[in-house]
């Protein structure tokens, strides 16, 4: 089993990818809001989940439809 310290170490390594991917789904948002379809590839392709939500339940697909 994991001693305090190695578990300590793991958790905050997931907890910094958990918190990564986060922000990378806040990106692809923003993103795709601004229209700049070429990083919404990029991040869709990074493995940014496609129905990825804001804070208020906004996709990006929504973000983009309501910004033209």
């Amino acid at each position: 089993m994991f001693s305090r310290p190695k578990l300590f170490i793991c958790l905050l390594a997931m907890s910094a990818a958990i918190s990564c991917s986060k922000s990378y789904e806040e990106l692809l948002i923003r993103t795709a809001e601004r229209g700049d379809g070429e990083k919404v590839i990029y991040y869709l392709k990074k493995g940014v989940p496609i129905d990825a939500k804001d804070g208020l339940g906004y996709t990006a697909l929504m973000k983009a439809a309501s910004n033209g």
